[in-house]
């Protein structure tokens, strides 16, 4: 059984423990943390099952971080997703924004859809996560208007 729950400072090592060994960004966890969710396992608390975040830039945010242990996929993946949604829109959020990765499909059956790098927000453009991406990587960018 999965537990999400927001991320607090004493997460931060095992956030970044995970996002090493996913060969994901670090940087700009401690800043963003109050909008951080982790995964875990309710057996084996010592280990994180899961985490993602957002970065919030008025009605904008950017989805990071989002990691997920295989196992952990069937059981909560979508749940993970609907809670960051549900955070999202009682947050006053209405665009979404994420790098789809390898799996752009998967995000466009979320609802997620590709968009140009033209047409991003700059307080999006401008977060320190998107800075660190290689210009190619723009094209995977996908947004997704909360309703």
């Amino acid at each position: 059984m999965y537990k999400i729950r927001q991320a607090n400072t004493q997460d931060i090592p095992r956030i970044l423990e995970l996002l090493q060994d996913a060969g994901l960004s670090q940087s700009g966890v401690d800043q963003h943390l109050h909008t951080f969710f982790i995964v875990e396992d309710e057996g084996n608390r010592s280990k994180l099952a899961g985490s993602a975040g957002m970065e919030i830039y008025q009605e904008n945010a950017l989805l990071r971080s989002f990691v997920l242990k295989q196992g952990a996929w069937n059981d909560v993946g979508l749940q993970l997703f609907k809670y960051l949604f549900l955070w999202a829109k009682q947050h006053r959020v209405k665009n979404l924004y994420l790098l789809a990765g390898v799996s752009p499909t998967f995000f466009q059956l979320l609802g997620f859809q590709p968009v140009s790098w033209t047409e991003v927000p700059s307080s999006i453009k401008n977060s320190e996560h998107l800075q660190q991406i290689d210009s190619s990587a723009r094209e995977r960018l996908h947004f997704l208007q909360l309703s």
